[in-house]
């Protein structure tokens, strides 16, 4: 009866530390899967703070220089290309100041400008800009980066501009007011590409030409000159 009790009690023993060795075992794997939990959350967390607060492209108090080619866009019968630039400086981060301008050495005359005399009889009005000047205001409300084809990561800014100046056309010359939005996309904290479409609007005087061999009638109309500009910026110091 002795050895039977004690058979029993040895048993017991046994089986119930299996059962708290298991229960530890499983308490430790719960708690290891806890701690990997929130330190998975904590590295997020972390991450997504960085991507908020840190500003790689510093721009506050730089110079900034941008040699451009411009093309006109918007007019059906001459075709421009303009030499262009821009020196601004930035008094913040999303702010700046910029004076811009342009000179065009030869418009092109398209196909219509030349056939609409002789298949209707008809002259369109024309007048080619020769050169321009403006003082800008930039406003860089957005900007961020993304993955380049998986190679590297760009940094980029979308800005809207406005501003006014001076136009010299082959008819006259008068004041004007331009509107444009752009991006710039930053290869380095110095260098970046940049793009521009500007409208700028301005009063023009058009000779009116209806019929050959008739009274001329001159007139002042708005008129709106777009042009795409393409180039680099570079930032000082």
């Amino acid at each position: 009866m002795k050895i039977y009790l004690l058979t029993l009690f040895l048993i017991t023993t046994v089986l119930l530390g299996k059962s708290n060795k298991k229960e530890d075992v499983q308490k430790n794997e719960k708690k290891d899967v806890k701690v990997q939990s929130q330190k998975m959350e904590k590295e997020k967390n972390m991450d997504a703070i960085n991507v908020i607060q840190k500003k790689i492209i510093q721009n506050k108090n730089k110079i900034e220089l941008f040699p451009a080619f411009g093309m006109s866009v918007n007019d059906q019968f001459i075709q421009s290309f303009s030499f262009s630039g821009g020196l601004g400086f930035h008094l913040q981060e999303t702010f700046s100041i910029e004076l811009f301008g342009g000179y065009i050495p030869k418009p092109y005359y398209k196909d219509a400008a030349r056939d609409l005399p002789r298949d209707a009889n008809l002259m369109p009005e024309l007048s080619a800009i020769k050169y321009f000047a403006d003082l800008n205001f930039l406003w860089s409300p957005i900007s961020g980066k993304f993955s380049f084809l998986d190679w590297t990561i760009l940094y980029f800014e979308f800005y809207l501009t406005t501003g006014a100046g001076y136009i010299e056309t082959t008819n006259s010359s008068t004041i004007s007011a331009n509107i444009g939005i752009g991006q710039k996309y930053y290869l380095s904290s110095w260098l970046a590409f940049r793009f521009e479409i500007k409208d700028h609007i301005y009063t023009e005087n058009y000779n009116h030409i209806v019929v050959p061999n008739k009274n001329d009638e001159t007139s002042k109309n708005i008129t709106n000159f777009v042009n795409l500009y393409m180039g680099i910026s570079l930032f000082f110091p």
